[in-house]
Protein backbone atom coordinates (compact mmCIF):
# COMPACT_ATOMS: atom_id res chain seq x y z
CA UNK A 1 0.00 0.00 0.00
CA UNK A 2 0.92 3.62 -0.26
CA UNK A 3 2.33 5.41 2.66
CA UNK A 4 0.57 8.79 2.81
CA UNK A 5 2.81 10.11 5.50
CA UNK A 6 5.65 10.51 3.08
CA UNK A 7 5.58 13.84 1.32
CA UNK A 8 5.59 13.31 -2.40
CA UNK A 9 7.13 16.22 -4.27
CA UNK A 10 7.07 16.88 -7.93
CA UNK A 11 10.09 18.69 -9.28
CA UNK A 12 9.06 22.17 -10.46
CA UNK A 13 12.07 22.77 -12.66
CA UNK A 14 11.74 20.92 -15.90
CA UNK A 15 14.78 19.71 -17.69
CA UNK A 16 15.40 22.11 -20.55
CA UNK A 17 16.64 20.94 -23.86
CA UNK A 18 19.81 22.52 -25.16
CA UNK A 19 18.90 25.37 -27.49
CA UNK A 20 19.77 25.17 -31.15
CA UNK A 21 22.61 27.21 -32.57
CA UNK A 22 20.20 29.65 -34.21
CA UNK A 23 18.39 30.16 -30.93
CA UNK A 24 21.63 30.94 -29.10
CA UNK A 25 22.73 33.35 -31.85
CA UNK A 26 19.34 35.06 -31.79
CA UNK A 27 19.52 35.41 -28.01
CA UNK A 28 22.93 37.03 -28.24
CA UNK A 29 21.96 39.36 -31.06
CA UNK A 30 18.79 40.64 -29.45
CA UNK A 31 20.01 40.90 -25.88
CA UNK A 32 20.69 44.29 -24.34
CA UNK A 33 24.27 43.39 -23.60
CA UNK A 34 26.74 45.46 -25.72
CA UNK A 35 23.86 47.30 -27.40
CA UNK A 36 25.95 50.26 -28.58
CA UNK A 37 28.58 47.99 -30.15
CA UNK A 38 25.87 46.09 -32.01
CA UNK A 39 24.29 49.35 -33.17
CA UNK A 40 27.64 50.69 -34.41
CA UNK A 41 28.55 47.48 -36.24
CA UNK A 42 25.11 47.25 -37.87
CA UNK A 43 25.36 50.85 -39.05
CA UNK A 44 28.86 50.24 -40.41
CA UNK A 45 27.73 47.20 -42.35
CA UNK A 46 24.78 49.20 -43.76
CA UNK A 47 27.06 52.02 -44.91
CA UNK A 48 29.46 49.55 -46.55
CA UNK A 49 26.59 47.88 -48.43
CA UNK A 50 25.28 51.27 -49.61
CA UNK A 51 28.75 52.30 -50.87
CA UNK A 52 29.16 48.95 -52.64
CA UNK A 53 25.78 49.28 -54.37
CA UNK A 54 26.56 52.88 -55.40
CA UNK A 55 29.82 51.64 -56.96
CA UNK A 56 28.05 48.85 -58.81
CA UNK A 57 25.40 51.24 -60.16
CA UNK A 58 28.10 53.70 -61.25
CA UNK A 59 29.98 50.94 -63.06
CA UNK A 60 26.82 49.78 -64.84
CA UNK A 61 25.98 53.36 -65.83
CA UNK A 62 29.46 53.98 -67.26
CA UNK A 63 29.41 50.74 -69.23
CA UNK A 64 26.01 51.67 -70.62
CA UNK A 65 27.35 55.10 -71.62
CA UNK A 66 30.36 53.60 -73.41
CA UNK A 67 28.12 51.12 -75.23
CA UNK A 68 25.78 53.93 -76.25
CA UNK A 69 28.71 55.96 -77.58
CA UNK A 70 29.97 52.98 -79.56
CA UNK A 71 26.45 52.29 -80.88
CA UNK A 72 26.09 55.91 -82.02
CA UNK A 73 29.45 55.78 -83.80
CA UNK A 74 28.54 52.49 -85.48
CA UNK A 75 25.21 53.86 -86.70
CA UNK A 76 26.94 56.96 -88.09
CA UNK A 77 29.50 54.81 -89.95
CA UNK A 78 26.72 52.62 -91.37
CA UNK A 79 24.77 55.70 -92.47
CA UNK A 80 27.75 57.26 -94.25
CA UNK A 81 28.69 53.93 -95.84
CA UNK A 82 25.14 53.51 -97.12
CA UNK A 83 25.19 57.00 -98.65
CA UNK A 84 28.49 56.24 -100.36
CA UNK A 85 27.13 52.96 -101.66
CA UNK A 86 24.05 54.69 -103.09
CA UNK A 87 26.22 57.37 -104.70
CA UNK A 88 28.44 54.72 -106.29
CA UNK A 89 25.37 52.95 -107.73
CA UNK A 90 24.12 56.27 -109.12
CA UNK A 91 27.58 57.01 -110.52
CA UNK A 92 27.68 53.62 -112.24
CA UNK A 93 24.28 54.10 -113.82
CA UNK A 94 25.24 57.58 -115.07
CA UNK A 95 28.49 56.23 -116.50
CA UNK A 96 26.59 53.37 -118.15
CA UNK A 97 24.22 55.94 -119.71
CA UNK A 98 27.19 57.86 -121.08
CA UNK A 99 28.77 54.70 -122.50
CA UNK A 100 25.54 53.59 -124.14
CA UNK A 101 24.49 56.93 -125.59
CA UNK A 102 27.75 58.82 -125.91
CA UNK A 103 25.90 62.00 -124.87
CA UNK A 104 27.88 64.72 -123.08
CA UNK A 105 24.86 65.37 -120.81
CA UNK A 106 26.01 62.56 -118.52
CA UNK A 107 29.47 64.03 -117.83
CA UNK A 108 28.45 66.93 -115.54
CA UNK A 109 26.33 64.75 -113.16
CA UNK A 110 29.12 62.17 -113.22
CA UNK A 111 31.66 64.76 -112.04
CA UNK A 112 29.28 66.07 -109.35
CA UNK A 113 28.66 62.56 -108.04
CA UNK A 114 32.36 61.79 -108.02
CA UNK A 115 33.08 64.93 -105.97
CA UNK A 116 30.21 64.06 -103.63
CA UNK A 117 31.61 60.55 -103.13
CA UNK A 118 35.07 61.94 -102.40
CA UNK A 119 33.58 64.37 -99.87
CA UNK A 120 31.64 61.60 -98.10
CA UNK A 121 34.69 59.35 -98.04
CA UNK A 122 36.61 62.18 -96.37
CA UNK A 123 33.77 62.52 -93.83
CA UNK A 124 33.93 58.80 -93.12
CA UNK A 125 37.71 58.91 -92.77
CA UNK A 126 37.47 61.91 -90.42
CA UNK A 127 34.85 60.11 -88.34
CA UNK A 128 37.10 57.07 -88.07
CA UNK A 129 40.19 59.15 -87.25
CA UNK A 130 38.29 61.06 -84.51
CA UNK A 131 37.23 57.79 -82.96
CA UNK A 132 40.76 56.39 -83.26
CA UNK A 133 42.26 59.53 -81.73
CA UNK A 134 39.81 59.39 -78.82
CA UNK A 135 40.57 55.71 -78.21
CA UNK A 136 44.31 56.37 -78.41
CA UNK A 137 44.01 59.27 -75.97
CA UNK A 138 42.15 57.05 -73.51
CA UNK A 139 44.90 54.44 -73.69
CA UNK A 140 47.79 56.89 -73.50
CA UNK A 141 46.55 58.60 -70.37
CA UNK A 142 47.11 62.22 -69.40
CA UNK A 143 49.88 64.18 -71.06
CA UNK A 144 51.73 67.16 -69.72
CA UNK A 145 50.70 70.68 -70.71
CA UNK A 146 54.01 71.30 -72.45
CA UNK A 147 53.51 68.26 -74.72
CA UNK A 148 50.02 69.41 -75.64
CA UNK A 149 51.24 72.96 -76.37
CA UNK A 150 54.10 71.62 -78.51
CA UNK A 151 51.69 69.41 -80.49
CA UNK A 152 49.40 72.37 -81.13
CA UNK A 153 52.24 74.61 -82.24
CA UNK A 154 53.50 71.88 -84.60
CA UNK A 155 50.03 71.50 -86.07
CA UNK A 156 49.84 75.25 -86.65
CA UNK A 157 53.12 75.35 -88.59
Amino acid sequence: MVDLSVNATVPTVLKSRPRSIFGRIGDRLFSQRHFHLKLLSGTTVGVIVIIFLAGVFLLVTLRNHYQDTLRTHTIEVIRLSSLIENDIASLESGHGGFLLSGSEDYIAPFEKKRDLINHRIEDLTALDSRQSAAAQARHEGPRSCSEMARDRSDAGN
